[in-house]
């Protein structure tokens, strides 16, 4: 692919296929300590159960005549409550992701493969207002032999993210991110994948190539 399409001017459409297990609410999977029917007192709590997210997804990208992305990803996460106001999240992910250029199917070139790690802790200020901050790091798992193949680009990145999240309601949350990024080809967004509350890569279903996603959050 052309590395000079910097200033396009094109239609971006992005049809997301989303699978989540998810799991309990933020903090019913610590366990409260029991209380001994005898003395009225809670004893030792038991532990913690480890709260467990697989997220699956396909999408398809648009970027003018031609220009076309198709990509899949899995992505696993655990997260363990370490206080009832507070957990802490590791997670991975794995991304195919195929570039069609005009005149080119878009399963014609070689697929790029991203994996990705990071870490993120959660805090629970109160009832509504949640807090989180997240490290992350992504990067090219087949990158190209020689610098005379020809190939797609690396998007490889690297960075830090704070997101706050505030419950209007049941149904209505307002959620603001911030980030610092490190990335190579910076005119091309590539999106950090580990957006805040949710899935954790709903701000790029792909997980790899262009764009933010309108689903985010």
């Amino acid at each position: 692919m052309g590395m000079q399409i910097v200033k396009h001017i094109g239609l971006f459409v992005l049809f997301l296929t989303f699978i989540s297990v998810s799991a309990q609410e933020f903090g019913d999977n610590v366990i409260n300590a029991p209380i001994n029917k005898e003395t009225g007192k809670k004893e030792s709590p038991q532990g913690f159960k480890p709260d467990v997210r697989v997220t699956l997804g396909t999408s398809f990208s648009n970027f003018g005549p031609g220009l076309n992305t198709f990509g899949t990803y899995i992505a696993p996460e655990i997260s363990m409550p370490v206080t009832k106001k507070f957990s802490f999240q590791i997670g991975m992910g794995y991304s195919s992701l195929f570039y069609g250029q005009p005149g080119e199917s878009v399963f014609g070139n070689t697929n790029s493969q991203y994996g990705s790690l990071y870490v993120s802790g959660t805090y629970q200020v109160n009832e509504k207002l949640s807090v989180r901050g997240t490290g992350y790091k992504t990067f090219l798992l087949n990158p190209q032999q020689s610098e005379n193949t020809t190939g797609t680009p690396d998007f490889s990145n690297q960075g830090v993210a704070f997101d706050v999240n505030y419950k209007v309601s049941e149904h209505f949350h307002i959620n603001a991110s911030f980030q610092y990024r490190q990335q190579n080809y910076p005119a091309y967004y590539y999106g950090y994948p580990q957006s805040g509350f949710g899935s954790p890569f709903n701000s790029n279903p792909a997980f790899g190539g262009f764009g933010g996603s309108p689903f985010s959050y």
